[in-house]
């Protein structure tokens, strides 16, 4: 489960085989209503299995490739990486994630891992929370800086 917290971030990565672009996203990301079932009424796959309890999505970052990258690489494609992405490949290297081609980001949410088995369903790593900071890029801070 997790909780609100400003300038927190939580990251998951890993593999999922066999996989669309357009498959993962409607299978793992998709909020399902009208299921019949109310614990999972509201959620994804990707909170269910994961535990996350519920999240605002507009809040999260999604990474996917259909084929596995150099995490080191992949992550530099996510938002705000310069503040974190450092300390981010520290931690997957410690935990042998070399590739990938998953990587979902919650902004703003702090979770904890409950400790339990691996199941067949769980494709991802939790690698942790990290720190961040909004970053705008030199471009931005450049139009943002214009006068009208």
């Amino acid at each position: 489960m997790g909780e609100e917290k400003e300038g927190v971030l939580s990251m998951w990565v890993g593999t999922i085989p066999n996989t669309t672009y357009e498959q993962f996203h409607k299978e793992w990301m998709e909020e399902k209503y009208n299921t019949g079932n109310l614990d999972e009424e509201g959620f994804s796959k990707f909170m269910l299995t994961y535990n996350t309890g519920w999240y605002d999505h507009d809040f999260q970052d999604i990474r996917f490739t259909e084929e596995p990258i150099l995490f080191s690489k992949f992550i530099k494609d996510c938002s705000y990486y310069e503040s974190y992405a450092n300390k981010a490949i520290e931690v997957a290297n410690k935990k042998k994630i070399q590739k990938c081609n998953t990587i979902i980001i919650v902004f703003d949410f702090e979770h904890q891992e409950v400790q339990r088995e691996k199941g067949e369903n769980q494709s991802l790593t939790f690698l942790g929370t990290f720190p961040y900071k909004v970053v705008f890029s030199k471009e931005l801070l450049s139009i943002l800086r214009k006068k009208p």
